[in-house]
C-alpha cells in the first residue's frame, strides 16, 4: 500500500469526489459500482448509491489503496486496487474482468 500524508489523502478524496459529482451530473447513470482488484484478480464488485461514494472513496484511500473513476455510458465504476498489483486498465475494469497474466505490472498511478 502506498504512503500519503493526511493532507494529500484529503486532497485526493476531494478531487475524486468532485470528479464523481461532475460525471454523475453529466451522464444518465444506471448504476455506480465499486470494483476492487487484488493483484490481477477482480474481487466481488457491487452497486452503491450516489450518497455512498464519498465514504467508500475516503475509506479506500485512507486504508492505503489506489482509487480511480472509470465512467462508461451508463455506469460509474469506482476502481480500487492495491500496490504492488498492476493498475487495472480501463478495458478490464469496464468489462469487470481479471487482469491477464501477460500484462506487465505498472506503478500504482
Amino acid at each position: 500500500m502506498h504512503q500519503l500524508s493526511i493532507e494529500n489523502m484529503e486532497d485526493q478524496v476531494e478531487r475524486l469526489i468532485k470528479d464523481a459529482q461532475n460525471l454523475i451530473e453529466d451522464r444518465d447513470l444506471s448504476e455506480i459500482i465499486i470494483c476492487p482488484y487484488h493483484g490481477r484478480e477482480r474481487g466481488d464488485y457491487f452497486n452503491i448509491s450516489e450518497s455512498e461514494i464519498e465514504g467508500r472513496v475516503k475509506a479506500s484511500i485512507f486504508e492505503g489503496y489506489y482509487v480511480d473513476l472509470i465512467p462508461t455510458l451508463t455506469q460509474l465504476i469506482v476502481c480500487v486496487w492495491e500496490y504492488p498489483g498492476p493498475k487495472p486498465e480501463e478495458e478490464y475494469v469496464k468489462n469487470l474482468i481479471d487482469i491477464p497474466s501477460f500484462v506487465e505490472d505498472l506503478e500504482g498511478e
